[in-house]
């Protein structure tokens, strides 16, 4: 006798007995019982006591799990049995010796007594349901189990039904299967149809043939776990993909039958990338790039595959709107519409807008739950609704065109359930196309950053794996995973060149040679769009600019504005391009330095060479103390007045947390150009911690190019700190009347600088626009006009001009808003015949830069003559 049926035995010594005798003094089947209320108050008190034992029962049977195959735990559940049985044997012959007759209705009686025997099947039926749960007779071979409306167990609820009946389990531990075991490492879809055993698809995983179950099995493993064939490693991801997940597949003929997915460059790119931060084991992954290239379909299918492998968990994918939902969700209830028998689930709660439960019932109504979708809309990229998308631990995790909300906040929260002691559980996918929606700053941030956010930066040698030189239109930089445009579909494109895969992947291997792999022509693709685009160009600018968005041939297309961009953005591109040539990636030609005042004389500043960190665009938020970018040496001798313009965009002290970065624009009018076509010579855009350290560079600055500040006014800490000083006056150019000056509305009652309105900010930076457009004549040595430039190309700023590329509404541009303050002054005093003093005399000295400057004013300035021009 087993340690266990000793100890129950020993505590239950008295309870069955008191069982026994409860049952048998019950007299409620007796026919000298004649008042019904008096049988129901017997018969009450005798199936509760049944019941209770019913409950020890099943408790002593899962305790006696281990001792199943003894002879005396099974002789002591046969004697607990024969109790119970006493009870159903007497409500059986009740029902037999008590039918409802005419006697019955003679005596006024029938009601009462049909009444009683439905209350006394309600109480049978109960106990009988119980005991279908216990494995009584301890047979696995007769074993019956009947699920909620006739749902059959497939092999993903093999975990999940152990857990929950220890029948089932028993009766699967009783088969003649290795559960491990992997047959061979084939595709299913490379298999004779005669090699694959029928699986029928009436019967419970457990009760199919030995030879179907052990062939499912394998397969369910290699759904699993993936194989690896002559040295290449099979995602199981891609096996189920390939072998097992259908959807609607467009055919040359306008036909979209459901069928299992062909193997494209897109497919196995995207497995790579799982398999990739499956290896490092950190970081979520963000995909962004062309439209159609299958993002929908290989998202619905990995949500689909996580949910049937990971029993007890839940997935998760959030959307944008309901037509990006509509899109991912469709193709997965197609997927377990179309599923294999042997691994198709069902459902108990199918509601796709919210959550979908794939599970089983028993017939009691209890849950067997294998795993939860859930669906979460962010109502086309409500700011307030991306917070949820946060929560949860889910083992999969999809954020669908991501590029259109602001996600971080939502990620920021989730992300903590995604990690482990282990590495990361879960690895959140993040996606993205081209739309007619400009992406959010979230997006921006992290694309152009991935590593600050724990996202995994771009690998630029898988996505070039294979692809001629020639065909590669991008150039490698810090990104998310890019998709470009070649992967895509569009009407100029060739078809996919069919291979083998085994040739793609350079192995030898007779089962790869079987896979076809559909190669992008990236040849053709390349050269198509790059016409495309060139021919868009000269038709129309903002066609051009959309196209670029939607099917980018580079990452700096992913974060156009997918609106027309008023600035010359190509322009500046490759004059940003070029400057980086000439100089370096973080501050282009400019010389980055930290200013000090010389200690013998404060007004004279001093520019000494600085390593500190330039506040590149999009800004990530935080504190930055940068360096001043010099593009022209700081004056010796103290410049005019009006010779340098200062013009600023602060940002609010209390916001030390913010994206938002202080800028200041020293502007050098330069009055020998016919159209005022200045230059920016200095800048700085930073965010020091204390905000005061910004101030007492502007200062400095000011100091060195003898330059009046316009601020914009709506963050005014600088007016505070030259109050300080009594020096506001002289620093800070005042506001003035616009609607008398400039034909203007005016901007407001502050002293100083300019207001920001819905009026005044477009107008600012329509002057920056104004000035990228202008077209500036290029002369030779003797003044001949060789050619023209915009003016654009005038600016050495990187930074300002990837403001300038990547311009768009709504956005946050400190450089161009610090810019267009300086043209703002420059434009009024223009108008009010505000310029510098410049002395008439001779150049005596041909390296005196300063005597140049004034005679170049003197011999190209039309406004010094002894009569000035009207303002009209």
């Amino acid at each position: 006798m087993s340690d266990y049926l000793e100890k129950f035995k020993k505590r239950h010594e008295g309870y069955f007995q008191r069982g026994r005798d409860i049952i048998t003094s019950g007299d409620w089947h007796l026919k000298r019982i004649k008042n019904y209320s008096e049988k129901e108050e017997s018969f009450k008190a005798e199936n509760a006591a049944v019941h209770q034992m019913v409950k020890r029962l099943s408790a002593f049977i899962i305790g006696a799990e281990g001792d199943r195959h003894l002879p005396s735990t099974q002789r002591y559940i046969d004697n607990i049995v024969e109790i119970i049985d006493i009870h159903l044997l007497r409500i059986e012959k009740y029902y037999q010796n008590n039918v409802p007759t005419e006697v019955h209705k003679q005596k006024g009686k029938i009601q009462e007594e049909q009444e009683f025997q439905q209350f006394i099947f309600n109480g049978e039926i109960k106990i009988e349901e119980e005991l279908d749960k216990l494995n009584i007779a301890g047979d696995m071979n007769n074993l019956k189990i009947n699920f909620h409306s006739g749902k059959l167990a497939t092999l993903p609820f093999k975990k999940p039904l152990e857990d929950f009946s220890l029948d089932i389990r028993d009766k699967i531990e009783s088969l003649d299967i290795d559960w491990d075991l992997v047959i061979d490492h084939e595709f299913l879809i490379s298999k004779d149809k005669e090699d694959i055993p029928d699986y029928n698809p009436r019967k419970h995983f457990w009760d199919q043939g030995k030879e179907t179950l052990q062939f499912y099995v394998s397969e369910w493993n290699k759904i699993k776990y993936g194989f690896e064939v002559d040295g290449y490693k099979i995602h199981p991801w891609l096996y189920f993909h390939l072998n097992y997940f259908k959807t609607p597949i467009p055919q040359p003929d306008k036909s979209e039958p459901i069928m299992n997915p062909p193997l494209r460059r897109n497919e196995w790119y995207f497995c790579e990338i799982i398999k990739k931060a499956e290896e490092l084991d950190k970081g979520a992954i963000f995909i962004f790039g062309t439209r159609r290239f299958g993002k929908s379909v290989m998202e619905a299918s990995y949500l689909y595959w996580k949910s049937l492998i990971s029993p007890n968990t839940q997935t998760s994918v959030t959307i944008s709107n309901d037509e990006d939902r509509i899109s991912i969700t469709d193709k997965i209830s197609t997927a377990m519409k179309n599923m294999h028998p042997a691994f198709k689930v069902p459902t108990n709660i199918e509601n796709w807008e919210k959550m979908v439960e794939l599970g089983l019932k028993t017939n009691l109504n209890e849950k067997i739950k294998l795993c939860d979708v859930r669906v979460t809309n962010l109502d086309s990229g409500s700011k307030g609704a991306a917070q949820k998308g946060a929560g949860g631990a889910p083992v999969a995790y999809i954020y669908d065109e991501s590029g259109k909300s602001d996600f971080l906040a939502a990620y920021n929260a989730a992300k903590f359930s995604f990690k482990t002691i282990h590495g990361w559980k879960t690895i959140p996918i993040f996606t993205g196309t081209g739309s007619n929606t400009d992406i959010t700053q979230d997006a921006e941030k992290v694309l152009s950053n991935p590593t600050l956010y724990d996202f995994l930066p771009m690998d630029w040698d898988l996505l070039e794996y294979r692809i001629p030189k020639e065909a590669i239109t991008w150039e490698r930089r810090e990104f998310g995973f890019f998709v470009p445009g070649q992967m895509g579909y569009e009407d100029i494109f060739n078809p996919y060149i069919p291979i083998k895969f085994s040739d793609f992947l350079g192995v030898k291997s007779k089962e790869l040679d079987k896979i076809t792999f559909n190669e992008t022509d990236w040849l053709h693709n390349s050269k198509a769009l790059l016409d495309e685009q060139k021919r868009l160009k000269n038709l129309d600018r903002s066609e051009h600019q959309a196209f670029c968005v939607f099917v980018p041939t580079d990452p700096e297309h992913c974060l156009m504005s997918a609106k027309n961009n008023p600035f010359p953005a190509q322009v500046a591109k490759t004059h940003k391009e070029k400057l980086i040539a000439q100089g370096n990636s973080e501050s282009g030609v400019a010389k980055p330095v930290e200013l000090r005042r010389d200690d013998e004389n404060p007004l004279k500043i001093i520019a000494e060479i600085s390593d500190k960190q330039v506040a590149s665009y999009p800004y990530t938020g935080g504190f930055i103390d940068a360096p001043v970018l010099l593009y022209e040496d700081i004056p010796e001798v103290t410049p005019p007045m009006y010779m340098y313009f200062a013009g600023l965009d602060d940002y609010k002290h209390e916001q030390s947390d913010g994206d938002s970065l202080g800028c200041i624009t020293i502007y050098k009018r330069d009055l020998q150009l016919d159209e005022f076509c200045g230059t920016p010579v200095a800048t700085l855009t930073t965010r020091p911690d204390p905000h005061g350290n910004f101030h007492k560079q502007i200062h400095m600055l000011l100091d060195a190019f003898n330059a009046i500040c316009f601020p914009e006014n709506e963050d005014m800490d600088i007016k505070k700190y030259f109050d300080k000083l009594g020096l506001s006056y002289k620093y800070l150019g005042t506001s003035f009347d616009v609607s008398q000056k400039l034909n203007f509305t005016n901007t407001g009652n502050r002293k100083y600088g300019w207001q920001p309105t819905k009026i005044t900010t477009p107008f600012v930076i329509n002057l920056v626009v104004d000035y990228c457009k202008r077209e500036i004549e290029i002369k030779d040595n003797n003044g001949n006009v060789v050619g023209t430039k915009l003016g654009v190309e005038l600016i050495k700023d990187i930074h300002l001009l990837e403001e300038i590329i990547k311009y768009k509404e709504d956005g946050n541009f400190d450089r161009i808003i610090s810019f267009g303050s300086a043209l703002f002054y420059d434009h009024y005093c223009n108008i009010t015949y505000k310029f510098p003093r410049i002395i008439k005399q001779e150049v005596k000295d041909e390296n005196d830069w300063w005597a140049k400057e004034k005679q170049a004013q003197k011999q190209k300035n039309k406004f010094f003559s002894k009569t000035r021009r009207s303002l009209l």
